[in-house]
């Protein structure tokens, strides 16, 4: 099982599109406040951010089972 950590968001990326939820953990964990402050800036209410939040990467994750060769996170969770 490789160190989530020393892995590079492509690599990290593919492993999630395989269907691994420990690497898609990883990505969560990486861009947990990233996507949460950008929706709080929008939103400026915490609950709704914090749901709205929790809800783009459940899409994403769902969306890791129809993308191909995306190389990146954020793309797709702007989309979602």
């Amino acid at each position: 099982m490789p160190d989530w950590q020393e892995l590079d968001e492509s690599q990290l990326i593919q492993y999630a599109k395989d269907g691994d939820s420990e690497a898609f953990g990883e990505l969560y964990e990486r861009y947990l406040q990233v996507i949460f402050r950008f929706v709080y800036s929008r939103l400026n209410d915490r609950l709704d951010a914090e749901d709205l939040t929790e809800e783009i990467f459940i899409r994403v994750w769902r969306s890791y089972r129809i993308m191909k060769n995306k190389a990146s996170l954020l793309p797709p969770i702007y989309s979602a």
